[in-house]
């Protein structure tokens, strides 16, 4: 499992045709959101390329200002050798 938590922030007007397409990308979540533009979205991938992916993804969203990792982690298995 990867798991990441991202701040974004927008102008307040922007901020429903952000939401909308934050939440079209697969994985992501916005548990929330600050009216003065600010919001946080959490996105869970079995992969971290499929997680790398979601970010870009993110960060390629039109007028959004800025977006900050605040927050990942990783459960992956470690094979040990006998």
């Amino acid at each position: 499992m990867e798991l990441a938590s991202l701040v974004l922030r927008a102008f307040p007007d922007e901020l429903p045709r952000i939401q909308e397409s934050v939440l079209a990308i697969s994985g992501t979540e916005i548990p929330c959101v600050d009216p003065n533009g600010r919001l946080v979205v959490v996105v869970e991938h079995d992969c971290h390329r499929d997680l790398t992916h979601a970010i870009t993804e993110i960060e390629k969203i039109d007028r959004l200002l800025s977006v900050s990792m605040v927050f990942q982690y990783s459960d992956e298995v470690q094979e040990t050798k006998s």
